[in-house]
């Protein structure tokens, strides 16, 4: 996953990014339905997590 998006031009931080997010959706998800509403709140979590890290 991480080699097709560096090869539709990602950088590498946005690229583990998201596959960051991928895997912890896709864990969540196993136990419970419902991928796309885990996939955005897990999305939700990191752009939680990267703006905290901005700011400070």
């Amino acid at each position: 996953m991480a080699d097709a998006l560096r090869d539709r031009g990602t950088v590498e931080p946005v690229a583990e990014t998201g596959i960051a997010v991928f895997k912890v959706a896709f864990t969540r998800w196993i136990g419970a339905p419902g991928l796309p509403g885990i996939i955005r709140a897990s999305l939700q979590a990191m752009r939680n997590v990267a703006a905290e890290h901005t700011a400070g």
